[in-house]
């Protein structure tokens, strides 16, 4: 993206987090135009090399065109602005409307060995109603490569999600047997149930979702729907993307609920830690000596009975907690890593 380094000017936002196991970290970047709108992405600075980086980072931009950037700004603004050209296109439609607001945004997802990249934007001009829409690519993280469904699964897996898509939103339309989603207003279906394009992969399922007026008329919601990984485990490719899901699936899972651990690190520094989540967890830990006012926030990814939690303060990665947690989930044991390497010894019982 040529324009990418002026705009850094306009950076309110910035922080790092650890968004992956599979070694994806972003920064959040947001340039806010007032009350014109806000554009907030995702910039990729770790990946498995720098190559992959590279090329995810340039589909993120593919997004952030230079006319996004200056698309709902003020005139004024826009003329105050070093080094850029205004769009003649845009000049004309903020003088016929100077209410144009637009907010738009970039997002990484990554799980397992892929990476779902969505753009989302809604934006009002002027007109009846706004419109409001999002767009999905998805990576395989560990060769950067560009994926299809098919990549990812086994023949015969488009008819049976068709299946089990329509299946959902017909229960959630509340549609009876004999009649179709199209006699219902989703005119979209009228030769039959088809699958959207825009597929995001969490670390429980896919999601699937369908654009304002894709299937259906503004005054309807578009649908979506979602299926988990146990639901299409006989369509993964073992040897794709998503095969590491198998084991997962044919292995007895650790019970890791939400709860609060009570332990120590280096055997005599007592500590307490909440945790919720299931394969992504969130939650704190304190030491007891200093008391529950300062909490450490905590992020991670479990796999199976091995959990990895990063530690922040201020938005500033600090330590990692490396678990292994019994099959009950009752106990953990591992190492606390710091920042400048030192490892420690960590103990740890649910309450």
């Amino acid at each position: 993206m040529r324009n990418y380094i002026p705009f850094l000017a306009f950076v309110c936002l910035l922080f790092s987090v650890n968004v992956s196991a599979q070694q994806i970290k972003t920064r959040l970047i947001k340039v806010d135009y007032g009350e014109s709108g806000a554009i907030t992405w995702e910039e990729i600075i770790s990946a498995p090399n720098e190559n992959i980086r590279r090329l995810l980072m340039e589909e993120t931009r593919k997004f952030l065109i230079p006319e996004s950037f200056q698309a709902y700004r003020s005139l004024e603004d826009i003329k105050k602005t070093q080094g850029l050209k205004i769009n003649p296109k845009v000049k004309e439609l903020l003088e016929e409307c100077p209410e144009c607001n637009s907010v738009e945004s970039v997002g990484i997802s990554p799980v397992y060995d892929i990476v779902s990249i969505s753009y989302t934007s809604s934006e009002f001009c002027c007109g009846a109603h706004g419109i409001y829409g999002s767009v999905t690519k998805n990576f395989q993280i560990s060769t950067g490569k560009s994926l299809a469904l098919s990549d990812v699964f086994k023949p015969g897996y488009e008819a049976y999600f068709k299946k089990m898509g329509e299946e959902i939103i017909r229960k959630e339309n509340q549609v009876p047997q004999g009649e179709t989603l199209a006699d219902y207003g989703y005119d979209g279906f009228s030769d039959g149930f088809v699958l959207p394009e825009n597929v995001e992969f969490h670390d429980q399922g896919i999601f699937f979702y369908y654009n304002p007026y894709e299937v259906g008329p503004w005054a309807m919601s578009p649908p979506e729907f979602e299926l988990t990984y146990a639901e299409v485990k006989d369509f993964i490719k073992p040897e794709g993307p998503l095969g590491t899901v198998l084991k997962t699936l044919e292995k007895p899972q650790t019970n890791i609920s939400t709860g609060v651990y009570k332990g120590t690190i280096r055997g005599d520094l007592k500590i307490t830690m909440s945790l919720s989540g299931n394969n992504t967890l969130s939650g704190y830990y304190y030491y007891e000596s200093q008391g529950p006012d300062k909490k450490i926030k905590l992020t991670g990814q479990r796999n199976g009975a091995n959990v990895t939690l990063t530690e922040s303060v201020n938005d500033k990665i600090t330590g990692t907690f490396d678990l292994q947690f019994a099959a009950d989930g009752n106990s953990a044991s591992g190492s606390w890593i710091g920042s400048k390497g030192q490892k420690l010894a960590v103990s740890l019982k649910k309450q």
